[in-house]
């Protein structure tokens, strides 16, 4: 296994893992049939399986992690053999349904056709299923998610066709538009606009800025101010229903 695999893997496991899961007040996963959309090496995966569910499949379309993840099934957690696996598949590709939960970590960010996605994933799930996803940062957010951007909110302020040869030489690749950095650049109300327009999938809760930095006390005043509070909210937490 490579190393550098292993200690994100174990860094993600320990800590991050179980904070997002806090997040959303710990669903209970005993006996859950649970899809991980965008699973990476599988770090939440494992968790879950750990809590206790019947069976986690990881779902990512990086085939390199995904074969590092069923690699570690083997080597480290055969324990668990029966009851997780990953596979790089698309999700339109993918065909299990009445799934009890599905749990998506940093994932919806990276989506140009996310109203497509959650309708897709709304069909696996079961009536009563549940999505919790989590993600950020959005791309109006001080720094968009932009590997080596130079300063907050260089995105917004520099005018694209300065921007982008400006962030190409940065990053030692050629960048010339918001795909190329492998987010989508929505907006709050981008995702809020979607949330509520799929039929038979229930917004429960929303939640932003969510962390435990003392800067959050100031960023919950500050997102109250409708003209700027975009630039501000850097993560959503949402939890759907299937109706």
């Amino acid at each position: 296994m490579q190393d550098k695999h292993y200690e994100s893997f174990i860094f993600q496991k320990k800590k991050k893992s179980d904070e997002f899961l806090e997040r959303f007040k710990n669903p209970d996963f005993v006996d859950k049939i649970v899809l991980d959309f965008g699973c990476g090496l599988g770090a939440l995966s494992f968790t879950i399986a750990e809590r206790g569910a019947k069976k986690v499949i990881g779902l990512d379309l990086n085939s390199e992690r995904i074969h590092w993840a069923n690699d570690l099934i083997l080597k480290t957690y055969s324990s668990l053999k029966e009851r997780i696996y990953f596979v790089d598949y698309d999700i339109f590709n993918f065909h299990i349904s009445n799934i009890d939960y599905i749990v998506s970590k940093a994932t919806f960010e990276h989506i140009n056709n996310l109203e497509e996605i959650l309708n897709e994933l709304k069909n696996k799930l079961k009536s009563g299923g549940k999505i919790f996803a989590g993600f950020g940062p959005l791309y109006d957010s001080p720094y968009g998610d932009i590997p080596k951007n130079p300063f907050p909110w260089a995105h917004k302020i520099i005018p694209s066709f300065l921007y982008f040869p400006i962030l190409s030489k940065l990053n030692h690749k050629q960048i010339k538009n918001i795909s190329d950095l492998g987010i989508n650049g929505y907006s709050y109300n981008d995702y809020i606009k979607i949330f509520y327009s799929i039929q038979g999938l229930r917004v429960e809760e929303i939640r932003l800025n969510v962390s435990n930095r003392f800067i959050n006390k100031y960023l919950d005043i500050i997102i109250k101010i409708p003209f700027i509070r975009r630039f501000f909210i850097y993560n959503i937490y949402v939890t759907f229903c299937k109706i």
